[in-house]
């Protein structure tokens, strides 16, 4: 059995548009939409996917992708919550994994805040400007005892760490969101990667390394050079 902490969460209703084909957050008491954390962080090879779509074959291994890590998901997520589950092969590879999860603060709950404050006012970073963004974060609990956001990943086979910088920033985002939310600060984030192959691997880092923050203020930047402001809006405010 999972030991679940009640951590409290500002109350306001979270819904999501994607009529534009980006997913955006439309958060009540928020005057602005915020771009998804996962929209913004890989925005840089979004024209690529994009062409590389093209293709039908690829098409369709990006749609079975996203059904195999959709099943998955809502197996951990039961799993996780103390349900009884059907389990799968790729689900029981990854057992003994998740097994090391404990006292877990969420799952699939939204987060959303200015990143570029939080960066600026906890972190000490010369920043200029805010930036929001909006996500759901898969959990938020103790690994191996150390407080982490953790993301559930599937794929064909083991990926290099050069390979998942995307999933390394999401992670970092939702950590600073979740300090932004709660005040709890969360340095660490593990990446668990279920594998065809029935493989499992684990991806451990620091979330707030002064290179990664680095590296995300850069993705922002990059993001509002080709789109131009988004948002801009202190939520707490």
């Amino acid at each position: 059995m999972f030991d679940h902490v009640n951590v409290e969460l500002p109350e306001r209703k979270v819904r999501t548009d994607e009529s534009t084909g980006k997913r955006y957050y439309i958060i009540d008491g928020v005057d602005v939409n915020y771009p998804s954390v996962t929209t913004v962080v890989n925005h840089e090879n979004e024209e690529f996917f994009a062409e590389w779509r093209k293709n039908p074959e690829n098409a369709k291994m990006a749609a079975q992708a996203a059904a195999r890590g959709n099943k998955y998901h809502n197996l951990v997520e039961d799993y996780l919550n103390n349900k009884k589950i059907e389990s799968i092969p790729l689900f029981e590879s990854s057992k003994f994994k998740l097994d090391k999860i404990n006292n877990i603060r969420a799952l699939e709950v939204p987060l959303w805040g200015d990143v570029l404050e939080l960066i600026r006012e906890n972190y000490g970073l010369s920043v200029k400007g805010n930036f929001g963004v909006a996500g759901r974060v898969d959990c938020i609990a103790e690994y191996e005892g150390q407080l982490a956001v953790i993301d559930f990943k599937t794929a064909k086979r083991p990926k290099n760490v050069e390979d998942i910088e995307g999933y390394l920033m999401q992670a970092t985002c939702y950590s600073l969101l979740w300090e932004g939310l709660t005040g709890e600060k969360i340095h660490d984030g593990v990446i668990i990667m279920a594998c065809d192959d029935l493989s499992c691997s684990v991806y451990k880092f620091r979330t707030k390394k002064l290179n990664r923050l680095n590296r995300l203020v850069d993705i922002i930047n990059s993001y509002q050079q080709k789109y131009g402001r988004q948002n801009g809006i202190n939520i707490h405010s």
